[in-house]
């Protein structure tokens, strides 16, 4: 009986892939609101930033910044009020990483909201494009930026959707397929996640299992992976995977996030028992 060759392809697919504003002229009631459960932010007309909350609307708001003290700003001095992208810590603000749905490439627990979606290019030239259609789902793909042709064009597609989540626990459960292998199969790998923390310090756990064609592995992959935020808009990423009988692989390495735009860098090493590499991680992310 031939051996599953689905635990080998699952390992190879994850190495190489190891990659309206608001108007301050408007009346109160229509810029913001009074809530202390959340945290927002206010840009000034100077282009100042104020973080906290508003405690008393009206003309001038009061705002309360994380340090304590309540300040009267006058609407006209306003450019746009929006909730803040972060939450705090220790006193201190830190911002929220926007690709927070994935660490370097395996996926976390988290979902997206409907309309949201990110444009990623792992290690240069494997893109995906994702977009989600409803709360929670996560619908992405893609196909090489370079490919030097002589056979069918390779192409991905892999969803993902949240099943359960709660303040600090976000489950989740999709696959990846991987098309125009050249042999008209198709491989992949279908996997369970489940995310423990919250953005600025998270535990990913996943297992997943391979196949190609018809043929499923009899062997899982075991993904654990972790973030934890090391100042505003620098974050600490790793991604590790164990495949029984077959070796496994590390990684670790920082990641640069503003709004929108996040860059990895870092390094994957494969464990094979063989001779010790080590291999780049240049990934960029676009979120919206």
């Amino acid at each position: 009986m031939r051996k599953p060759r689905g635990s080998r392809v699952a390992l190879a697919l994850i190495a190489s892939c190891l990659c309206q504003p608001l108007v301050a002229q408007k009346p109160a009631s229509d810029v913001v609101s009074a809530d202390s459960s959340t945290l927002q932010e206010v840009e000034l007309s100077d282009g100042t930033e104020l973080r906290g909350w508003v405690v008393v609307e009206g003309n001038p708001i009061q705002f309360r910044l994380i340090s304590g003290p309540v300040l009267e700003v006058e609407r006209s001095r306003i450019r746009k009020i929006t909730r803040a992208r972060g939450q705090v810590i220790d006193g201190k603000f830190v911002r929220e990483d926007p690709n927070r749905t994935r660490l370097f490439f395996a996926p976390t627990g988290r979902g997206l909201p409907k309309g949201q979606g990110y444009f990623a290019v792992y290690e240069i030239l494997v893109p995906f494009l994702a977009v989600a259609p409803v709360d929670n789902l996560v619908l992405s793909g893609g196909t090489p930026l370079v490919f030097g042709g002589g056979g069918d064009r390779p192409f991905w597609f892999a969803p993902k959707f949240r099943v359960a989540g709660g303040e600090k626990v976000d489950v989740a459960v999709g696959a990846i397929a991987i098309g125009g292998l050249g042999n008209g199969e198709v491989a992949g790998i279908a996997f369970g996640v489940a995310t423990f923390g919250d953005h600025a310090q998270a535990l990913t756990t996943g297992i997943g299992v391979g196949w190609t064609g018809s043929e499923w592995s009899d062997k899982p992959v075991v993904m654990v992976g972790g973030e934890i935020a090391a100042s505003n808009g620098i974050k600490l990423v790793s991604e590790n995977y164990i495949l029984p009988g077959e070796g496994g692989l590390v990684s670790l390495g920082p990641r640069f996030f503003g709004e929108r735009l996040t860059a990895d860098l870092g390094l994957a090493i494969p464990i094979t028992g063989g001779e010790t590499f080590a291999f780049p991680i240049v990934n960029f992310v676009w979120n919206w």
